[in-house]
């Protein structure tokens, strides 16, 4: 399954459990170099996850809405939190996230109430909302 069948899948499943999603996809293809700056402008940035989950308050393990990012790749067995990661300078695999992409997940990781997460494969993004959630 490649990493877009992942994205449905996660947002399928979401849809399921009523819970609020949102694409935050940024794989357009690149029309010009015109485009490209013009994006720049828009406000696009590198490094920017490909989904944003809002965990409702009555939903939430902590009472409170949660926001969650998850930057998306495809399944492998290995969850990796920002925090978790190896140090810098450490070999980057096809499947492993970019340093902006990281450099995103720590930002919000400093924020109240945000959490960022890069998950390999949609069981692994919905583990990360299973411990989330009140059951």
């Amino acid at each position: 399954m490649n990493e877009s069948d992942e994205q449905i899948q996660l947002s399928d499943t979401l849809d399921l459990m009523k819970i609020p999603h949102y694409s935050l996809r940024n794989e357009e293809s690149i029309k010009s170099m015109g485009y490209l700056m013009k994006r720049k402008r828009m406000g696009w940035r590198a490094g920017t996850p490909d989904m944003m989950v809002i965990i409702p308050s009555e939903r939430s393990y902590v009472g409170r809405t949660l926001l969650c990012f998850i930057e998306l790749k495809k399944a492998r067995r290995k969850l990796l939190r920002a925090s978790e990661r190896g140090k810098k300078g450490d070999m980057v695999t096809q499947n492993s996230p970019t340093v902006e992409q990281l450099q995103f997940i720590d930002q919000v990781n400093q924020v109240k109430d945000v959490q960022g997460y890069v998950a390999y494969g949609a069981d692994e993004a919905l583990k990360i909302i299973d411990r989330l959630i009140v059951h």
